[in-house]
Parts: C-alpha cells; sequence; structure tokens
C-alpha cells in the first residue's frame, strides 16, 4: 500500500483571498499560521452546509503535471472534507475541476485533505488553486480551519515498511497518596508515527538518476529539489512540520494514522545496496 510524506507547504509564500463570509477576529492569515488554534472562521452556507472557499495564488503559477496534497487542519467543530478543486488558467475568469482523492470524512483529528490527479495530458496552466472546505452536518453555526496545507509530496508506491508503528506521547503526570490513591494532572497528548524504509531508490532518496549524473529538479519546493528523503531532511531538520501518512488508502486509516507534526528529530539516509537506501523516521504530532 501506498505511503506519503509531504513538506514545504507553499500556502505560506502564495497569495490568498476568499469570498466566504468570515467572521471578524478570524482572518484568512490564520491559515498560514503553524498554530492550529488560531483559526479561520466562515459562515458561508451551501444547503445548509458550512463552507469555506480560498484561493491559492502563487507568483509563476503551479506545475499542471504534478500531484499535490492539499487541504485544511485544524477543522472544527464538527467533520468536514474537500469537495471541490479547481485551477484558473486566465486569472480567475474561468474555473475547471481537478480530479483528486482522498476526500473522505476524517471525524477524529480535524482534518479535510485530498491529493490532485491532474488530467494526461496536462491541462493548464494553473494561474491559482481555489479549494473549498465543506461540513458534513447541517446544524453548524460556523466553520473554522487552523491550517492551510499545499505541497508535492514523496511517493512510495510499496509503503513503508509493514513495521511501522503508531504510539502516544503523554506530557501528563499521575500522583499516588500514600494511601496509593491516585491523582491525574492531565495534558494534551499526542501521537507517534514510526516509519520505517528498508527499499528506497535512488530516485526517491537523493532525487537523482541511479548513477548520480542527473538531477531531478521541481520549481514547486522551496530548494528547487524534486520531493526526496534528502529534499525532507534538508527543509524539514527537527524543527520544520510536515505530513505523513503510513497508508492512503481507506479513510480510517488515513483519520487514524495520518500525522501533521514535526520531527523527532534529524533522521539519517543510509546506503543499504546497489541503488538503494534505507531510513526511519518519527513523527511527533501537532493538535
Amino acid at each position: 500500500m501506498s505511503a506519503i510524506i509531504a513538506y514545504d507547504n507553499l500556502a505560506d509564500i502564495c497569495a490568498l483571498s476568499s469570498s466566504s463570509s468570515l467572521v471578524p477576529g478570524f482572518p484568512l492569515a490564520a491559515l498560514q499560521t503553524r498554530q492550529l488554534s488560531t483559526v479561520c472562521r466562515s459562515t458561508s452556507s451551501d444547503a445548509g452546509h458550512r463552507t469555506l472557499t480560498v484561493v491559492v495564488t502563487r507568483a509563476g503559477g503551479f506545475d499542471p503535471t504534478e500531484r499535490y496534497l492539499v487541504g485544511f487542519f485544524g477543522v472544527r467543530p464538527g467533520a468536514a472534507y474537500v469537495s471541490e478543486v479547481s485551477y484558473t488558467p486566465d486569472g480567475g475568469a474561468t474555473w475547471t475541476a481537478i480530479p483528486f482523492s482522498l476526500a473522505g470524512f476524517f471525524f477524529t483529528y480535524g482534518r479535510a485533505l485530498a491529493v490532485l490527479n491532474p488530467p494526461i495530458p496536462p491541462a493548464g496552466p494553473w494561474d491559482a488553486l481555489r479549494i473549498t472546505l465543506k461540513s458534513v452536518d447541517t446544524a453548524d453555526a460556523h466553520i473554522d480551519a487552523g491550517r492551510l496545507w499545499l505541497s508535492r509530496f514523496i511517493d512510495f508506491p510499496t509503503g513503508c515498511d509493514a513495521t511501522w508503528s503508531l504510539g502516544l506521547n503523554d506530557p501528563g503526570r499521575l500522583d499516588m497518596s500514600a494511601g496509593q490513591q491516585a491523582y491525574e494532572s492531565r495534558r494534551e497528548r499526542a501521537r507517534l508515527l514510526r516509519m520505517g524504509f528498508s527499499a528506497v531508490p535512488t530516485p526517491q532518496a537523493y532525487a537523482c538518476s541511479d548513477d548520480g549524473m542527473t538531477p531531478l529538479v521541481d520549481n514547486m519546493t522551496y530548494s528547487g529539489i524534486y520531493p526526496c528523503l534528502y529534499g525532507l531532511l534538508e527543509s524539514v531538520g527537527g524543527t520544520g512540520e510536515l505530513v505523513a501518512m503510513p497508508r492512503v488508502e481507506g479513510d480510517v486509516f488515513v483519520d487514524r494514522a495520518c500525522i501533521y507534526g514535526h520531527l523527532a528529530q534529524p533522521f539519517e539516509i543510509r546506503h543499504r545496496a546497489g541503488q538503494y537506501y534505507e531510513t526511519e523516521l518519527v513523527v511527533v504530532e501537532e493538535r
């Protein structure tokens, strides 16, 4: 099963605009803030479902031949999903829908994500992208989103190692009295995702040909390096943000095993044999 790791969030270097009815004090700029508690709030409605529509414009546009992970984190108060992603080739005069997948209802952790699947042959250019977030329920008075995500990603078609694991970081404390009575001091918990990759080909490891002579270039990343483990290591280090999914098939797995956060520590890319490399990384959730 496929696994993906996304980094270099382009949303932060793009211009955002919206036709939605935004609540004062909850602006679009919140979507470019890493802290998910800082939210953009919309009261717009489509047949009773609350919506937030964001137009993302990047100098030079977007590459219509590449795939992107797009969506929102910190979605509240209820479940929501990406209902539409469109592009404009003419500065907003016309909009055309882009096919996408991974758009299930992710209830537990407040996210709504989609993987864009550009048509072949490519249609474009993509001057800007329009992304709509839509609530599942009709009872919500508004819809909040704490982080807009739009990036390229490393695609591992064969997935990560079968030994991937999901754990929990609990900074809380449990004190016991002399009479062995428990007193809990609860703090916010965070999930830990451990992913190993034991047979990564050279292009996915270092974004170059197997002989190391030809680089793979991508103008949709900050470094100009096609998404790869080396690019991830350089960009994210031990403090930058990323999105990791050990599986992209099945809404339940995407909900429970997809992590938005940072690396517990920078990882190493080890040469295994021939044209293959291996690594292991641990992602700490941010909520």
